[in-house]
């Protein structure tokens, strides 16, 4: 195995695998180390005192106002794996069918639909 990893040598960023485990394990100990609801749960337990109850689902709510739901986004501004999907099949369909409006997925769904909002 050894042999097949330094014949098959893949261009990395990192100097050796070493330096490429220390970023991983950097980035997980990052992470939050517990989900939601156990997240709630110690948040309900450190205010236990207070007469107030949140709810998980209004726990789960607080963003910052400028950031949206994906609903509510437009498709140009989003860049989820759905668009990105249609996008790179957009792409290679444009050089095969004559159509102006089909290189771009916002000129393709203002084709396709009469309101894009």
């Amino acid at each position: 195995k050894k042999v097949e990893r330094i014949n098959n040598k893949q261009s990395s960023s990192y100097k050796s695998r070493q330096s490429f485990g220390k970023a991983v394990k950097r980035v997980l100990q990052s992470l939050p180390k517990e989900t939601l609801r156990e997240a709630h749960q110690l948040f309900l337990i450190e205010h236990d005192h207070t007469d107030a109850y949140l709810s998980l689902g209004s726990f789960s709510d607080p963003r910052p106002s400028n950031v949206l739901l994906q609903s509510h986004m437009a498709c140009r501004n989003c860049l989820c794996a759905y668009h990105e999907n249609i996008n790179l099949l957009i792409k290679p369909l444009s050089k095969y069918i004559p159509c102006p409006g089909l290189h771009l997925l916002q000129a393709f769904s203002s084709i396709l639909v009469c309101c894009e909002t």
